[in-house]
């Protein structure tokens, strides 16, 4: 079986998805810097911080990382 894959935008939304309730605010604010160089809106960081994406694919890796 072939491997997967991840794009950059992929495991950052999961990385903040797993991340979220840290509290490390240096974290946070690293991942929004992120989030900002790939082109991420506002919306879809809050998005992650919830576990979920606007993004089918995206949501559904992030559901699996979650669970």
């Amino acid at each position: 079986m072939a491997g997967v894959t991840l794009d950059e935008r992929t495991r950052l939304s999961i990385e903040i998805a797993l991340t979220a309730h840290s509290g490390c605010l240096p974290l946070l604010q690293r991942q929004d810097a992120d989030a900002s160089r790939l082109g991420m809106t506002d919306a879809e960081v809050d998005a992650a911080r919830r576990g979920s994406s606007f993004d089918f694919s995206i949501a559904q890796a992030t559901a699996l990382a979650l669970a």
